[in-house]
């Protein structure tokens, strides 16, 4: 039936092998599309547009209708909803695609391996199809089973009651699907079933397949439908619906001669090779191909999804003669299709475009780099300030640069977080020091500030970007002033820095040498100007140095004791922290500002990694841009919030953190009431605290007030689902010297008029 060459045949001993290749390329396929699939979204919207079902199909799940349409009511497998109606049906579609398409792309491959034709495979996807799940594939699976089976000589699995059975059952589920999908695919398996019925005289497998189909049918209606009426209905919709598309769902247009003349070729192409080799499969082919011309061509806008790219992987059939003049044939019939694609088959129609570059390359290189980041535009006199000279960014964010197209001209080891060596962090500190330095230096705020009130200088990882790569930022601190201050991204705050006309490399001055532990505090030695930093001699243990030659390395933290009495606690990179460490004034804002630090500490968790005790000297660099401000401190005080009514009520509030602190400031004992936690007027409403109060209430009930700093808390507003609450945080750090005595923590909300004295709040605290 089949003229297939002799090295191509398969013995029926040989067949579990060839099953097996087909599971492996099967199995590899499927990972691929699956981990494809759950990567992209699985929906379709129909906002200005026709396609009004995508919103209706969901009631599959909930609505007390049944979804009747041509789509059928198991088409959300297919991925093409609104929405997915739940995690497990995101799951369920995700593997129904995999399943299918890596079926039937693991038995087209297969197919083309053992026929040496994966080029014209490779030609038909990478040129025509470009998708592993096209509606293509639903369609033509049906055939590539007949034509795999027949071409191994295993004709009869087909004719197997087992294997009728479960096809019987797989086309009437294709029909919930989609009702065009199981009709192609009946018709395929029947017309092939009826046409060897013809030559053996023997219509019991097509019989038998039938019913099967027909039962199943109204099985699966049943399940899926709410009321058994809806299994005819479908079927009544789906006739009417393919009559009025034929009739009225057209497009008033004139086809192009040439499109009449390749579907005359593609027909000649298959009628001949068919005759000449698998007669069996004329009428089945010739049926599809009468279906892709109908759905193609009814609706001509179709043509390229419904008849191009179906008919370009049917030309795989001509492979299986492994004749050079029919595989020659199949290249004929997908150039063929390939330009029915290209060609304006009436005017206005879409064409089969090329493979996308994604990129207009008709602009240049920096016009497209500058498109990319628009929200990264500078203000116009900045630009103009700059002009062509040359300008580096510091941390990151040379966003900036490419898209107000400057002259970028970047340091040895251009992203800060990885220059981790003292040996690339004084390549950055020569090149700022340089006569070949950079004009301009545009100092941003690090990835991490998302906002213009965030710290500027909070890193990620929990680091401080003043001790990533310490020489490059003394270099720059030394060799560049501060022109210009403004927002920039999202409103973060950026300053831009000009060369200094005449600058050296600052000398610091050693203030002094200490001996020092893990975990201890020790106090910041005072100076007038400029920075301090600490520059520790870490002694690694042997076992720190085979940790960091077959493993990892070991975790240092610095902490700041702030003079308002927060504590502020970050990572340390372990090499460049002994290129010194930057210790106060600690700098949050532009530009170069920050609260003096009282008190450092240095520890680990890693005791095995470093030695404990070390030596470490204090150097004070003398930095003339650098503004040491007064400690932020709130004070609590008597007075109650005015033009208010009070309410006892339970609040939506959370005290995460309450802690006294006494420190020593200037030869001051004083005492800091530190706090942290978030607020919220109403989490019902999504409605945050217009103003909120921490407050100490004395034994004789005498209450304090405390005005909290609102601070951002994503996880507050993740965790309820209310986007009105992400900066419901708040921080309080007060100066509690003179309050001695027992007190009740609690805290005080003000909305709507109203001041909510939160009655679920009365922490005891003992202050000293």
């Amino acid at each position: 039936m089949f003229a297939f060459s002799r090295a191509n045949t398969i013995q029926t001993g040989n067949a579990r092998a060839e099953l097996f290749n087909l599971a492996q390329l099967f199995v590899f396929i499927f990972s691929i599309i699956l981990t494809a699939t759950s990567q992209q979204p699985l929906n379709v919207g129909s906002v200005g547009g026709a396609e009004q079902w995508v919103n209706v199909l969901p009631d599959f799940f909930t609505g007390p209708q049944d979804f009747l349409f041509s789509y059928g009511p198991l088409y959300w497998l297919s991925g093409k909803v609104v929405v997915q109606y739940s995690l497990l049906t995101h799951w369920l579609t995700a593997i129904f695609i995999s399943l299918y398409a890596a079926i039937s792309w693991a038995i087209m491959l297969r197919l083309a391996i053992r026929y040496r034709a994966v080029i014209l495979l490779a030609i038909v996807y990478v040129g025509v199809v470009r998708v592993f799940d096209s509606a293509a594939i639903y369609f033509i699976l049906p055939l590539f089973i007949i034509v795999y089976c027949c071409s191994i000589g295993q004709e009869r699995w087909l004719e197997n009651k087992r294997a009728l059975f479960f096809l019987g059952i797989f086309i009437s589920f294709l029909f919930y699907v989609r009702f065009f999908y199981g009709m192609v695919a009946l018709l395929t398996f029947g017309s092939y079933f009826f046409s060897k019925g013809i030559i053996k005289r023997q219509f019991s497998a097509v019989v038998f397949f039938t019913i099967t189909a027909v039962i199943f049918y109204f099985l699966f209606g049943l399940l899926i439908f709410h009321h058994a009426s809806s299994i005819i209905d479908y079927t009544v919709i789906n006739s009417q619906l393919n009559f009025g598309n034929s009739v009225d769902m057209t497009y008033d247009v004139r086809l192009k001669n040439a499109t009449y003349i390749i579907i005359f070729l593609v027909f000649v192409c298959f009628n001949f090779f068919l005759a000449k080799n698998i007669p069996v499969l004329l009428l089945t082919i010739n049926g599809l191909l009468l279906i892709f011309l109908k759905i193609g061509f009814s609706r001509a806008d179709h043509y390229i999804n419904y008849f191009i790219f179906p008919v370009s992987l049917m030309s795989l059939v001509f492979i299986i003669s492994s004749r050079r003049k029919w595989i020659a044939l199949a290249f004929f019939i997908v150039a063929l299709m390939f330009t029915m694609g290209r060609i304006s088959i009436f005017s206005g129609v879409n064409k089969l475009p090329y493979l996308n570059t994604h990129e207009d390359f008709s602009q240049s290189y920096t016009d497209r780099a500058a498109g990319k980041y628009p929200q990264y535009i500078l203000p116009s006199d900045i630009v103009a300030k700059i002009g062509n000279q040359k300008i580096d960014v510091y941390p990151n964010s040379n966003e900036y640069l490419l898209a107000n197209k400057l002259n970028y001209y970047h340091r040895p080891s251009f992203q800060n977080y990885m220059t981790l060596t003292p040996v690339l962090d004084n390549l950055n500190a020569d090149f700022f020091a340089g006569d070949d330095a950079p004009e301009f230096v545009l100092w941003t705020a690090t990835m991490m500030c998302t906002d213009p009130h965030c710290e500027a200088y909070n890193d990620f990882d929990n680091k401080y970007v003043l001790n990533e790569d310490p020489l490059t930022s003394t270099a720059i601190l030394s060799h560049y002033q501060v022109i210009r201050t403004f927002p920039g991204e999202r409103g973060t705050p950026v300053m831009l820095l000009k060369k200094k006309p005449q600058s050296a490399p600052l000398t610091p001055q050693v203030l002094g040498k200490v001996s020092l532990h893990f975990g201890e505090w020790i106090p910041v030695p005072k100076f007038t100007s400029g920075a301090v930093k600490l520059k520790p001699e870490l002694n690694l243990t042997l076992m720190a140095k085979l940790q960091n030659t077959l493993y990892r390395g070991g975790i240092l933290y610095v902490n700041y004791k702030l003079g308002s009495g927060e504590i502020k606690r970050y990572r340390l990179n372990i090499i460049n922290a002994q290129s010194g460490v930057w210790v106060s004034p600690w700098l949050d804002s532009f530009p170069q500002q920050g609260e003096r630090v009282i008190e450092v500490m240095l520890e680990t968790p890693n005791r095995h990694y470093f030695k404990d005790d070390f030596q470490a000297s204090w150097e004070n660099y003398p930095f003339d841009n650098i503004k040491v401000e007064n400690s932020s401190l709130q004070t609590f005080t008597a007075e109650k919030p005015a033009g208010l009514s009070e309410i006892t009520t339970t609040c939506d509030a959370s005290i995460d953190a309450i802690e006294p602190i006494r420190m020593v400031l200037d030869g001051q004992t004083k005492t800091r009431l530190t706090s942290a936690g978030w607020t919220a007027f109403s989490i019902e409403h999504n409605q945050p605290a217009e103003r909120a109060w921490l407050t100490l209430t004395n034994d004789q009930g005498q209450r304090f007030y405390a005005p909290m700093t609102p601070t951002p808390r994503g996880d507050v507003a993740n965790y309820f689902h209310k986007p009105g609450l992400i900066n419901s945080g708040y921080k309080v750090v007060a100066d509690v010297t003179d309050f001695k005595g027992n007190y009740q923590v609690g805290v005080s909300i003000a909305g709507d008029g109203k001041l909510l004295q939160c009655s679920n709040f009365a922490k005891p605290i003992t202050l000293q």
